[in-house]
């Protein structure tokens, strides 16, 4: 009663892409439908009312009920307006027919059907059961008060089969409204998650090259004047580039792009050095024109990491003169980096400036990598970009399920729902229609459910939506058997035409057009019924015309359906294909607008971190006021350097705990207190519960004296996460019980020797998040006094 009684079709906006294309396609099949056979309808009151005047009148209101419904599908009349001038013509055409037997009430009967499929699909609300119920209510007493002397069975036959079209179909695109909806949640949640990777990897990539710049530019500016030595002979070039290191910190913190293209088309130097750059290969306008071929993503990594190859072969090297190579050709952009000096053994740890500066941000844009070198051989890095190779993230408006699958599933499910709920009403029908009498009615219902039987049987046993041979062949003869049985019934069209079930084998029809993955059997199956029906009509059509007519037209009504059902799947394809073209649009349009938040908000971290210090050396030392070579600069650059190492140490993939790390470390250096923080990229699920654990952190750092160590550890345990704070005693427990913790933490204070630990246990409750990779145990960032 339940699936009866509730509105199952979508919102008119708003719905997602499946339920939208299965509403739509229904709706426009079944109006359409309702087109066709009002034009039907014509062409027999033409062809059978006597009356010129009557009949010029009763085919020209067919016609404009036709019109009515093109107009309904267009959405510019109310489909219930038609539906209700289609029962008043019903009735009409009772009142002209002067035999319950004549094809013009037989083929009404069949539009009045189709009229009581529609609201279950094109109608919204109560009217969709309302208007129909009334239609079953006013008719049969009006068809009475018309023929009082017909005494037929009709009036009664079509209350009963209205209702039991009305009950069949809401209940059975319930199921069809079941399927769809599953595939609209699923794909939401293929969607959220696919726009949340989206804005999570917005909020690492931009603190992750940030990271990089900020070491390739101010990190190494900071540790070659506190390093002294040669680097420092060239004050005023020294004083340049903390102009550019300036720049870079400004635009960091107001989140403009910071990286140009750099030493690959300027510069016969290495920036802050007198090291020589040779070129070869590509290079002025030509290099230039290459260069702007390219991705930018890839720019921007080519440029970024040969400026780190650059200093660092500048630094380490020992070497007067680097070659900068840069050769392309139609497949690859390739640019290598050599000096002939020290070289080195085995690889470069993973924390150098070679991982985080060129291997990982060639890596994030597709770009190989291959180092050459060896003790005193001198060293080498080929980066290599292989045209139309960029790594392409998963497209944010993705459904997350298969389309063609989902389409499939639908016509399918439907086929069956169709096949079964036909042989359903058409018993029901057979007891209503007969007084309970036996009419061969009953063997088609029964060789309706037998062919669908044998079908679900062979479908079953092979585990896949298909019928083979066999299965074509059962269906085929199933229809064509129907067709026979439910012509028997009423002597072949020459009595009580008005109750014969004409689309009764059309079940078999659906299930060989939903179960082959070509319509050669659906077109084989129909070329086999209109072969029938016409044999039929022909034979009857010797001792009454009247009867082949009737054949003719309860064969229309079959074919008709069949076709629209036909129609019902190559709509459902294209309309799927479109809904959800735009559907991925909007979602596209969402994941950019998250991105640029994301990015937005992953710039909080650089604020937090307080660069204001690093800001006022370089500025002092570009503009004069300090000396490069003064010890005291030396060593407050050495302290800058140190600290922002720390912060670049920050995972970049901590997207909700990595502006409250930054405030940590901030807070700890003005205090002198030495932090050190492990957590890899495990954090919480939520911004509530990282904001409960970052306030903790800056409150913990608040207790702890200057020079004394706060050790904090944020780790998986389970399925929750387990956040550990140790210091001296007794500095966190006394502090520690007037915290403000989550709801769903457990806490518990362990003392250690000397050393005060407090445990924070999160629940599962809320859950946790894991990065692109498994925790690093061994990420440690310590901060001290500068």
């Amino acid at each position: 009663m339940h699936r009866f009684a509730s509105d199952r079709r979508p919102p008119a906006t708003g719905a997602g892409w499946a339920s939208a294309s299965l509403d739509h396609t229904l709706r426009g099949v079944l109006l359409m439908g309702n087109v066709w056979w009002h034009l039907l309808m014509v062409t027999v009151t033409i062809g059978t009312v006597g009356d010129t005047r009557v009949m010029a009148v009763l085919a020209g209101c067919h016609a404009l009920a036709a019109g009515l419904f093109v107009a309904a599908r267009a959405g510019r009349f109310p489909a219930s307006v038609a539906l209700a001038l289609t029962w008043i013509l019903f009735v009409a055409d009772w009142a002209v027919e002067d035999s319950v037997d004549g094809a013009l009430l037989f083929a009404a009967c069949w539009s009045a059907n189709l009229a009581a499929a529609t609201p279950a699909f094109a109608l919204r609300g109560r009217v969709a059961i309302w208007l129909p119920v009334a239609a079953s209510l006013v008719m049969p007493p009006a068809m009475v008060l018309i023929h009082p002397d017909w005494n037929s069975v009709l009036p009664y036959a079509v209350a009963v089969t209205t209702l039991s079209i009305l009950g069949g179909t809401r209940v059975g695109v319930s199921f069809l409204w079941d399927f769809a909806e599953r595939v609209d949640a699923e794909s939401s949640a293929a969607a959220a998650q696919a726009r949340g990777l989206v804005a999570v990897r917005a909020a690492s990539a931009e603190p992750a090259e940030n990271a990089r710049i900020l070491h390739d530019t101010v990190i190494n500016t900071m540790a070659a004047i506190a390093s002294g030595g040669r680097g420092l002979r060239d004050t005023d070039a020294v004083r340049r580039r903390c102009a550019r290191d300036v720049e870079t910190v400004e635009d960091l913190e107001a989140g403009r792009p910071a990286l140009q293209i750099g030493v690959l088309d300027k510069g016969d130097t290495v920036p802050g050095t007198d090291v020589r750059i040779r070129r070869v290969g590509l290079a002025g306008s030509a290099l230039n024109r290459e260069l702007a071929d390219l991705p930018p993503a890839v720019q921007r990594a080519v440029s970024g990491a040969v400026d780190e190859l650059l200093q660092n072969a500048a630094k380490h090297a020992d070497v007067d003169e680097v070659v900068l190579e840069v050769r392309t050709d139609a497949q690859e952009f390739v640019v290598i980096v050599a000096d002939d000096g020290r070289g080195f053994e085995g690889e470069l740890p993973g924390d150098r400036g070679f991982a985080r500066s060129v291997r990982a941000r060639a890596e994030s844009a597709g770009i190989d990598v291959v180092l050459t070198t060896a003790p005193g051989a001198g060293t080498a890095v080929a980066l290599t970009h292989r045209r139309g190779t960029a790594p392409r993230e998963k497209e944010p408006g993705s459904t997350g399920v298969a389309f063609s699958g989902v389409i499939r599933g639908l016509r399918v499910r439907a086929a069956w729902l169709y096949s079964v709920g036909l042989a359903a009403i058409g018993l029901v029908l057979c007891l209503s229609n007969h007084g309970g009498a036996w009419t061969p009615e009953y063997l088609m219902v029964a060789v309706l459910l037998l062919g669908s039987g044998l079908a679900w049987l062979e479908v079953r046993r092979a585990g896949r939506h298909r019928v083979g041979a066999v299965g074509v062949v059962v269906l085929a003869l199933a229809a064509i058997v129907a067709f026979l049985l439910a012509a028997w019934s009423v002597d072949f069209g020459r009595e009580n035409v008005v109750v014969w079930q004409a689309i009764g084998c059309t079940g078999p029809l659906v299930l060989l057009l939903a179960l082959r993955r070509t319509q050669r059997a659906f077109q084989f199956g129909c070329a086999l019924l209109v072969l029938t029906a016409l044999t039929v009509a022909g034979l009857v059509g010797v001792e009454s015309p009247e009867a082949a007519a009737v054949v003719v037209v309860a064969a229309a009504a079959a074919l008709g359906l069949a076709i629209g059902w036909s129609l019902f799947h190559r709509t459902l394809g294209t309309i799927a294909a479109k809904v959800l073209r735009e559907h991925r649009v909007a979602e596209t349009a969402r994941a950019d607008t998250a991105k640029v938040e994301a990015a937005a908000a992953a710039r909080q971290r650089w604020r937090s971190a307080g660069l204001q210090d690093v800001l006022m050396l370089l500025r002092g030392i570009a503009t004069g006021q300090l000396d490069p070579a003064d010890r005291a600069v030396r060593q407050a650059c050495g302290d800058e350097e140190s600290y922002l190492r720390q912060l670049i140490q920050l995972d970049p993939a901590l997207v909700r705990m990595g502006d409250w790390y930054a405030q940590a470390l901030r807070q700890a250096r003005v205090r002198g207190v030495r932090l050190a923080l492990r957590s890899g990229e495990v954090e919480p699920a939520d911004d509530k519960t990282a904001a409960e654990l970052g306030m903790e952190i800056l409150r913990a750092v608040d207790t702890v004296e200057s020079d004394e160590e706060l050790t904090i550890t944020l780790y998986p345990a389970g399925d929750g996460l387990r956040l550990t704070m140790v210091a001296p005693h007794p500095r966190l427990v006394p502090e520690a019980t007037r915290w403000s913790l989550p709801e769903h933490a457990d806490v518990a204070f362990l003392a250690l020797g000397d050393q005060d630990m407090i445990e924070v246990m999160l629940r599962a409750e809320r859950g946790m998040r894991w990065g692109l990779d498994q925790l690093d145990t061994g990420s440690e960032w310590k901060a001290g006094a500068a």
